[in-house]
């Protein structure tokens, strides 16, 4: 075991446990490839593929190992500077096993104060994207809605770092399916050569009892570590002037040398840094040479200005050369954002990023930093090129994402995911998806290969939202409520697959007893909406979010606990009360097509909880 260098709160969070409660009422399902050969796609225990997309060859199985000494060392000299420069977010937290902060909550966060927004303070020098809240729409105009999947993260942990600063978050900065995608949900494992399983749930809306939710949980085959393939992993990484910052490059380091320990003999990494221009600092390097990567790790230094598309195309060289067939190929970038030389617009990056992910690399993208952090870009640069985004506020959270859910963050078990809900018109007069304003996808995109979906990794959870009006006809009988279409490619496949599922609820089914999984959704859901200042959060409030979640065994998750603790520190900033009347007259229609069905494909029932 590697030296345990994270103190109190860190150390009581590693302890916890996971929660696993039942969640049932999914059936059975089946896969048949939209324009190629069935069993495209398997996952089995050694992680073995068939199908005319991959390269012949064959993969060994094997044990990540290292000799812990090696690497130990740097490894505590990158994370003590990290946490010692970092302070409070790491050590002024302490969490007992039930519920928040130890100590006095209230000597460390402002006076409590009856308002929702701090308009006033222009010291945030942090830059999100404002997009519009998804509206309720009319079945009777259109009862079709597209998305593609999104595991990512990030404003979780940045919503938690602006609270736990004592700070009011800014409403940008705050995508509700990101916050409730950051949690584990008890949902079943996929079924033997199946992607990933579905889950749907049913429930009365908890801020607006005349509604109801409808909850869709998608969760990826965990890959074993001894099953893992290997990967080609290139580390880019900021060092710019901007990334000396005590929460920036020391953390930076910090985190890649934890992932080092994750790494064996068929792993290769290389690194690559940007400034005022790119470097290749290390390249092709065995995974087992932990030594001689955590060194040129620990020498990288600050400087100069922000040069991040001459490192992306280095790093996309790089990892092209040391491209692994049979294997994972990885550009993990890890930066604040603030691009100031070469390709600097959204748009532009937006424009590289996609050619760049024509290769078959995928990309994984770490936030650094309170000061300046280019949120809008750093969500352009991972939705499109093929790849996920994480915030990265502690040392906790870089173990987290690159140790603890090594497996998700890194290795892609389905590509191009693309969900698509068709409602009928019968029970559901109107619906609003609940987040994913940013992956929104027009009808026709849905069966076009050409259009890029949300990537889903080992172990991956994916949960929606959908809150509905019921119609007067939806109040007796087993009634079908909606049904679900889903498309995804092989990782290494061009042409997607397509799964069906009806969903139907018993005559109980809008006043049954949720689910912890129901719940837990609910509670985050709520918390986001006032967060977000929503026009729809109807009778949300943060109490609220307090009494959705303490109904769920809670106590075990470190994860959840820190939750209930921030719902304490976010009420002394925003208060208890919170209420917006909802105008369901106000409805902006999509022009409306007709949805064609695909007849050739199996559909499977699932009796909703």
């Amino acid at each position: 075991m590697r030296k345990n260098i994270i103190t109190k709160s860190i150390t009581a969070i590693l302890a916890a446990g996971l929660i696993m409660t039942s969640f049932t009422g999914c059936g059975s399902k089946q896969t048949e490839s939209a324009e190629t050969t069935q069993a495209d796609f398997e996952i089995s225990d050694d992680y073995s593929y068939n199908g005319s997309s991959d390269e012949a060859g064959d993969v060994s199985e094997y044990e990540a190992t290292y000799d812990e000494s090696e690497y130990a060392t740097a490894e505590e000299d990158s994370c003590d500077e990290a946490m010692a420069q970092s302070g409070a977010s790491v050590e002024e937290y302490s969490f007992d096993s039930k519920n928040a902060l130890s100590g006095d909550v209230q000597s460390i966060m402002p006076e409590k104060k009856n308002r929702y927004r701090d308009d006033t303070d222009t010291s945030d020098t942090r830059q999100y994207n404002h997009v519009a809240e998804n509206d309720f729409i009319s079945t009777s105009k259109e009862n079709v809605s597209t998305f593609s999947a999104d595991v990512d993260t990030a404003s979780y942990s940045n919503i938690r770092g602006y609270l736990s600063d004592g700070n009011t978050v800014p409403e940008d900065a705050v995508r509700i399916e990101e916050m409730v995608n950051y949690f584990h949900y008890d949902y079943k494992e996929p079924k033997a050569n199946e992607p990933f399983s579905v889950n749907m749930e049913v429930d009365e809306c908890p801020w607006n009892s005349d509604h109801q939710l409808v909850m869709i949980g998608l969760k990826a085959e965990a890959i074993k570590t001894k099953n893992r393939k290997p990967t080609n992993f290139v580390f880019l990484i900021d060092t710019s002037g901007s990334m000396d910052q005590p929460d920036k490059l020391p953390l930076v380091k910090c985190a890649f040398v934890k992932l080092l320990s994750e790494l064996g003999e068929n792993d290769t990494v290389s690194i690559v840094t940007y400034a005022g221009s790119d470097e290749i600092v290390l390249q092709g390097e065995s995974g087992e040479n932990t030594d001689k990567i955590a060194a040129a790790i620990e020498n990288l230094e600050a400087y100069g200005s922000t040069n991040g598309s001459a490192g992306i195309n280095t790093a996309y060289k790089i990892a092209e050369k040391y491209y692994k067939k049979k294997g994972n190929n990885r550009v993990i970038l890890a930066t604040d954002g603030d691009l100031n030389v070469g390709v600097t617009s959204e748009d532009g990056l937006t424009e590289l990023i996609t050619e760049k992910k024509e290769s078959g690399i995928f990309l994984s993208v770490l936030g650094f930093g309170n000061d300046n952090l280019q949120d809008n870009k750093l969500e352009a640069l991972a939705d499109n090129g093929n790849g996920n985004y994480a915030f990265i506020d502690s040392v906790y959270e870089a173990k987290r994402v690159l140790v603890e859910e090594m497996g998700a963050t890194l290795e892609t078990v389905a590509k191009d995911v693309k969900l698509q809900t068709t409602f009928d018109e019968k029970y559901v007069e109107k619906y609003r998806l609940v987040g994913y304003e940013n992956r929104l996808l027009a009808k026709e995109d849905f069966d076009d290969d050409s259009v890029d979906g949300g990537e889903i990794g080992s172990g991956h959870e994916v949960t929606a939202l959908y809150e509905i009006i019921p119609t007067e006809k939806a109040t007796s009988g087993k009634n079908h409520i909606l049904d679900l279409s889903i498309r995804y490619k092989n990782p290494k496949a061009d042409d997607s697959q397509l799964l069906k599922y009806s969903c139907k609820y018993s005559p109980e089914g809008f006043s049954n007893k949720a689910s912890d999984n129901m719940l837990w959704a609910e509670s985050v859901a709520c918390f986001g909406m006032v967060l977000k200042n929503s026009e729809y959060a109807g009778r949300s409030s943060i109490a609220l979010a307090r009494e959705l979640a303490s109904e769920t065994a809670y106590s075990d998750d470190a994860l959840r606990v820190e939750y209930m603790a921030l719902l304490d520190r976010a009420e002394l900033l925003y208060g208890s009360k919170y209420y917006n009347e909802i105008d369901d007259d106000d409805d902006y229609w999509s022009d409306s097509s007709d949805y064609q069905d695909e007849d050739n494909v199996d559909v499977h029932e699932i009796e909703a909880n």
